[in-house]
Order: structure tokens, then C-alpha cells, then sequence
């Protein structure tokens, strides 16, 4: 009974695994501080990412454009990702204290799964502030929950060679290998 319900399990992993990929993805991120995030594919291998985010014990608001780089891992569904961008920091009116809003430079790198449109990702985003902000360097972890809003169109695989459409007799091709073309003109 138990190795029924292991190879049952299994299965369930393996078919949610194989889900299609993705162009457009958004949700939540949560760790060090709550926030919105939105990925869009731009490349087949690297999407836009934009973070939106909130302190949970300051009143500091992060905006993050991160360009990333993703490559499959283990088996498809699972990959890991290093990307970098921009960020600016705006502290609210009332809590600045004599801090200025900060602007730097982000990296990200983490891992990231599927199961079916839902993505869940685990990353380390460390920051460098050139101007403003309380610290030169900081950095977050966090675990991101998003939903699969628009995804890839699935490519056509067209492997029964009897059914596919034949070439105009012009650029018709010799499929008989073994058969010399005639030039006829």
C-alpha cells in the first residue's frame, strides 16, 4: 500500500512538472519585506521582473526592474535564475528622519519551480545603495507565489511524417533517400 501511494504521488509530481511555460506571471513576495511581483518572458531564456515592496518595520517602499537569466535544472518545472537591475527607495513623509530615498543596483539569484500556473521561487536579493538610504549594502531573501496570468503557446509537433502536407512539386523533397532526384526541366 505504501508503494501505491508513493508511485501515486510521484505521478501527481511528474504530470504537474511537465506544465507548459510561461509569459507573463504575477504575485506575491514574502520574507524580509511583503511585496508585488510581475514577470514578464522577454527572451527564451530570461524574463523582466518587477518587484514592488514594503518594509515590514520601516516605512521604506523598494521598486525593483530586475533582468533575469533562467536555466532548467534537475528535470523541466525546476530552474534557477541570476538576474540584476535597478532599484530606487522611497521612504514614506512621515518616517524619514533625516534619511534621503535611496537608488542603487539589485542582483537576485534563486531557484524556482512549477506546478501547473502556480510558480514558487526561493532567491537572495542583495543591494548596493549609490545615493541615500540607511546602509551602503543590504539584502533580502524572500519565497515568491505567482500565477501563470498568460502562458507560451504550446510549439506543434508534427511527428507523424504521413500526415504532414506534401511540398509543391517544385521543392518537393525526396523523402527516398535511397532514390536518385531526377533533373528533369
Amino acid at each position: 500500500m505504501r508503494v501505491l501511494a508513493i508511485c501515486f504521488i510521484n505521478c501527481l509530481l511528474v504530470s504537474s512538472l511537465a506544465a507548459q511555460k510561461y509569459r507573463t506571471a504575477a504575485g506575491i513576495r514574502i520574507g524580509t519585506e511583503f511585496g508585488l511581483t510581475v514577470q514578464q518572458l522577454v527572451l527564451e531564456n530570461t524574463t523582466l521582473e518587477g518587484i514592488i515592496q514594503k518594509g515590514f518595520f520601516n516605512d521604506l517602499t523598494t521598486i525593483s526592474v530586475l533582468y533575469e537569466y533562467h536555466q532548467k535544472m534537475v528535470f523541466k518545472g525546476l530552474n534557477f535564475y541570476l538576474g540584476a537591475g535597478p532599484h530606487i527607495g522611497l521612504y514614506d513623509a512621515a518616517d524619514r528622519n533625516g534619511r534621503k530615498n535611496s537608488l542603487g543596483v539589485t542582483a537576485i539569484g534563486g531557484i524556482e519551480m512549477r506546478f501547473g500556473r502556480v510558480l514558487a521561487s526561493l532567491d537572495y536579493k542583495p543591494a548596493i545603495n549609490f545615493a541615500g538610504g540607511e546602509h551602503v549594502f543590504d539584502s533580502q531573501s524572500a519565497i515568491s507565489l505567482r500565477y501563470i496570468i498568460v502562458p507560451a503557446k504550446k510549439k506543434e509537433v508534427k511527428w507523424k511524417f504521413w500526415e504532414r502536407e506534401k511540398n509543391s512539386s517544385k521543392n518537393q523533397s525526396n523523402w527516398k533517400f535511397w532514390e536518385k532526384k531526377s533533373n528533369k526541366k
